[in-house]
């Protein structure tokens, strides 16, 4: 038990560059290294290592056996090279999960947004961008570059390759191996997008009218045998606000469609 708030077990070694705020509990073994910090009220549990370069935020729970801020596996990551992980507020990360720090080469920062829930042995390769609210379950692997958008869920053991997107609120079925971009709001099972997220979006508040506007546009872009000039000219032409957020989405590569 230290002073000022904290409760820190006494086999915890904290590097003398590392800052904690007030209020914190780090559990037994654990190990803080060099250039972390910590928000108040974030709970640390037994033999968890952070790194290097870690900044946590508030009310965080981050369970035991997890390691955050390694190295980058990127070939080209050099030693010297001041990468970060940066982790926002009321996360919950739980048991082995392994989050990289970015390589300098592909902008060096991980981020992790607030109110996530991550289940057992998660990984997050370097560079990539996790949202709000979204859902691990456990053994979801991320490579790198990849972006995660707010309230996505992650079915267990699906896997992203590098610099994949998955959108707002899409919902991935167990073991989905992620190689185009997910739409938002669609539903992804064995490769092929099987719906509307319907559950989903009524959870984050819409409208019967709302998801039915989303449905008749994933007709449009998943179910109807257009090219693709042909549905990105019927967004363009549309005035809904979710034919704009479907049409930005496809800026950033190819997507899975069928």
């Amino acid at each position: 038990m230290g002073s000022g708030g904290y409760v820190i077990h006494s086999s915890v070694i904290i590097d003398p560059s590392a800052k904690i705020a007030s209020d914190v509990t780090i559990g037994a073994y654990s190990i803080i290294g060099p250039g972390v910090e910590i928000g108040r009220g974030t709970v640390i549990g037994a033999h968890v290592q952070l790194v290097k370069n870690v900044k946590i935020g508030e009310y965080n729970q981050i369970s035991a056996y997890s390691v955050l801020g390694g190295d980058p596996a990127h070939r080209m990551h050099q030693p010297e090279d001041e990468t970060y992980l940066i982790i926002g507020n009321h996360n919950v990360i739980h048991e082995y999960a392994v989050f990289h720090r970015g390589a300098k080469v592909c902008g060096g920062v991980t981020r992790i947004g607030d109110y996530n829930y991550i289940m057992c042995y998660v990984h997050i390769g370097h560079d990539s961008q996790v949202m709000s609210h979204t859902t691990f379950v456990n053994n979801v692997n991320i490579a790198g570059s990849v972006v995660i958008e707010d309230y996505a869920y992650m079915g267990a053991y699906s896997f992203c390759f590098q610099r994949t997107r998955v959108g707002s609120s899409a919902m991935l079925t167990p073991r989905m191996m992620v190689s185009r971009n997910i739409l938002p709001y669609m539903i992804v099972k064995e490769d092929q997008v099987c719906g509307v997220n319907r559950i989903g979006m009524q959870r984050r508040g819409y409208s019967e009218e709302q998801i039915s506007r989303v449905k008749s546009l994933y007709k449009v872009i998943c179910r109807e045998k257009l090219l693709l000039t042909e549905v990105k000219a019927k967004l363009v032409q549309s005035e809904d606000v979710f034919a704009h957020e479907f049409l930005a989405f496809f800026n950033h590569g190819s997507f899975l469609r069928k």
